[in-house]
């Protein structure tokens, strides 16, 4: 059988996606996959051994001209059925015209309920099992019915670790200590000031021993620009700043995978670390439609701590601001309790 998966919006929604691409391989359900997906996760295709084929659907193109791409793609790949997973409606409405058989996904907008006859309805926003776990739960249809699912994972070039090798020349030998402070949406995240004192207190307890690098693409400017002024009083030893779109994904990604230790709150680049199996601390709100169940590192190993406020969030989707009395419950978690945790890694 041959199966298009079309996930076409954020990275980390894409990595949390690739799974089932494995799972339709090992399971021998698929013997040609493809994928549809937006600009920002091209590259973690071009060296999976899951995906046959792949296609870009660009953010900025116009909803016709990302139909005209899929409808022509399609008909190249000829599938069996296809796999909706988020994004654009094109390339669903380009199946349905063309008449694939089984049309499989996410129930979730009005034209999925006309244009998907095997689609699934979920209550994601309930954050009862992982993004993964939920992914997996739509190619059920097909004949999927293990428990065991399969994991996010990333696979480097050659040239991308020459790359970053390269640039790299400049910083000293220390141990990396991977610091991206930054995110996209609704999610809450850490302080900035928590930030630069949990650097401060790594400095402090470990003199001159890490080399702290501070990861950040453009949208990401009002947090690092808070985290530099943090900073100002209580630099540590070595500091260097990372602009990863300079670079590229895939350079930037041979960055992360060299890290002694990534921090960072709920975002594409907390995936891209758990993915490549880095020791990871990272932070998530109590609001249940972003909860760490949901959206958190899916592989849980003993070095990959995961904090998120210990309260009983009254939101569901976005957070009630003033409106709630844990307001600024990210706070509530310290940096003493993060360095409890760290300080045996760090002693290693």
């Amino acid at each position: 059988m041959k199966i298009a998966i079309f996930r076409t919006d954020a990275i980390g929604d894409t990595l949390l996606t690739l799974p089932i691409a494995q799972t339709l391989k090992d399971q021998k359900i698929g013997h040609e996959v493809y994928f549809l997906a937006s600009n920002r996760a091209r590259d973690l295709f071009p060296y999976s051994p899951w995906v046959d084929d792949f296609k870009i659907l660009e953010l900025g193109e116009s909803w016709w001209q990302k139909f005209k791409l899929c409808f022509s793609q399609l008909k190249v790949w000829n599938p069996d059925a296809i796999v909706y997973v988020g994004g654009s409606s094109a390339p669903v409405v380009a199946a349905f015209l063309l008449g694939i058989r089984m049309r499989l996904g996410l129930k979730s907008r009005w034209w999925t309920h006309l244009l998907l006859n095997k689609g699934v309805r979920q209550k994601r926003s309930q954050g009862s099992q992982h993004e993964v776990a939920w992914n997996h739960d739509l190619i059920r249809p097909l004949g999927f019915d293990s428990k065991q699912l399969a994991s996010p994972k990333i696979y480097l070039a050659d040239e991308s670790i020459n790359k970053i090798n390269e640039i790299s020349q400049s910083w000293s030998s220390r141990p990396t200590i991977l610091v991206h402070p930054g995110m996209s949406g609704h999610s809450l995240n850490w302080p900035m000031k928590n930030y630069a004192l949990l650097m401060e207190k790594i400095e402090e307890n470990f003199p001159r021993k890490f080399k702290f690098i501070v990861s950040h693409t453009p949208s990401d400017k009002k947090y690092v620009q808070e985290l530099r002024e943090n900073l100002e009083k209580r630099r540590p030893s070595e500091l260097h700043y990372f602009e990863g779109s300079q670079h590229g994904l895939p350079v930037f990604m041979a960055l992360v995978e060299k890290a002694h230790l990534f921090i960072g709150p709920s975002t594409g680049t907390t995936h891209i670390a758990n993915a490549l199996n880095v020791p990871q601390v990272t932070f998530y709100g109590p609001i249940k439609a972003q909860s760490s169940s949901r959206w958190g590192p899916f592989v849980q190993h003993e070095k990959c701590w995961v904090f998120s406020p210990q309260v009983q969030c009254p939101a569901n989707t976005k957070c009630l601001l003033e409106k709630c009395s844990f307001y600024e419950c990210m706070s509530t978690i310290t940096v003493d309790q993060v360095m409890d945790k760290i300080r045996d890694h760090l002693q290693g």
